[in-house]
């Protein structure tokens, strides 16, 4: 048993970790999700593409900057 304090620390480092593996995930399905619209982006409108295509990159750099403060963190 330790004390509160570390008790604390751990609990925010599993929280943390817990944080990081749920960005990978979304990261992932994210990738997904962009891979899919290029193979089946000849079946909708350019504008409508572009802007999907823009909102699913500004998603990922989201997540990805979340995830690289994260584990800049662990090291």
């Amino acid at each position: 048993m330790g004390t509160r304090q570390e008790r604390e620390v751990d609990g925010g480092k599993a929280a943390a970790q817990h944080r990081i593996e749920l960005l990978r995930v979304e990261l992932e399905r994210k990738q997904q999700e962009l891979a899919g619209l290029l193979l089946h982006g000849e079946t909708l409108h350019p504008s409508a593409y572009a802007a999907l295509q823009g909102q699913l990159e500004e998603e990922m750099e989201k997540l990805q900057a979340e995830l690289n403060s994260l584990t800049a963190g662990e090291g």
